[in-house]
């Protein structure tokens, strides 16, 4: 069952609402190239965050992994990674929710 609205009475316009779904829209289609597979994969290890950069432990070798191994995480993958989806299903379900 998929929510249409909600009961909650709106007092205030939701600016901050309305601006996340705007970055994550943004975000989706110019740096995630409209989820095509190479935007997709490319933005994965340039802006994803990937555990083991963070920690310093792989479970693969750097031969097995798809992307490069990095020393050390960047800082700005903690945020970018928030606006991040992996299809156009991801991106509209979580959209929806977030508007309702």
């Amino acid at each position: 069952m998929f929510p249409v609205k909600d009961e909650n009475p709106q007092i205030n316009i939701p600016y901050v609402t309305y601006a996340l779904i705007g970055i994550n829209v943004v975000a989706w289609f110019f740096i995630q190239g409209f989820g095509s597979e190479e935007g997709l994969m490319s933005s994965i290890c340039e802006f994803g965050l990937i555990p083991g950069n963070v920690t310093g432990v792989h479970a693969l070798n750097a031969e097995q992994m798809m992307c490069a191994v990095k020393e050390q995480a960047d800082w700005f993958t903690f945020l970018s990674s928030m606006f991040m989806h992996g299809s156009w299903m991801h991106i509209l379900g979580n959209m929806w929710f977030l508007w309702i």
